[in-house]
């Protein structure tokens, strides 16, 4: 297998985890439709008195996360940015501060300015919720993700006899990686297929 950056990679078998990288997702998959580039927006506040003690999320996010039937989709901030999504989450993290976030760009994946007004909407949701104001913030950032077109979990393609790539897990990559690697070795190995990767799974 040759990939991006042209470097040659032999084996009896190979699974190619794209991650974020739109251009080897792109040249390794024969059907970049299938795949689009999501740029998110998150934060991280200080410790303080109201972290909550598990991940919490507004019920919008849960829903669109294939959670009830799936057909209420993240909210638009405004009309003026009606393609920007805001997912209200909150992750306690080991320091006792918040992970917030996130805002969903799916038509400017390349950015670099950070949209204040949709992360201002989903802090004011997250104090709703808590019912207390959030900490300072100390970090802000933006990455991108990748999600499928066809509304799988994650998107998996044998695009050889041994070549299989998998990707376009959107960030759900970070919570269900060892659930994608168990469900694509027992694809591999016993033709055993759980259908999360098979279009429309996401809200099924």
């Amino acid at each position: 297998v040759v990939d991006h950056t042209g470097r040659v990679t032999r084996g009896d078998f190979v699974v190619a985890c794209t991650g974020s990288d739109f251009r080897l997702a792109s040249s390794v998959l024969g059907q970049p439709s299938a795949l689009r580039p999501v740029r998110i927006q998150a934060l991280h506040t200080r410790p303080g008195p109201h972290t909550p003690a598990v991940p919490i999320t507004g019920l919008p996010s849960l829903l669109s996360h294939g959670l009830g039937d799936g057909t209420l989709p993240s909210r638009p901030v405004t009309a003026r940015d009606t393609s920007v999504r805001i997912q209200v989450k909150c992750v306690p993290r080991p320091d006792g501060g918040m992970l917030i976030g996130e805002v969903l760009d799916p038509e400017d994946p390349e950015g670099f300015d950070l949209r204040e007004r949709p992360m201002t909407e989903v802090t004011e949701r997250l104090e709703r919720m808590l019912g207390a104001a959030i900490p300072d913030v100390t970090r802000r950032w933006s990455g991108t993700v990748h999600e499928s077109m066809e509304g799988r979990l994650w998107f998996r393609s044998a695009i050889d006899e041994a070549v299989v790539v998998v990707g376009g897990t959107d960030e759900r990559g970070f919570t269900l990686a060892p659930a994608i690697a168990r469900d694509t070795f027992d694809w591999l190995v016993g033709g055993i297929d759980s259908g999360a990767s098979s279009p429309g799974a996401a809200h099924s």
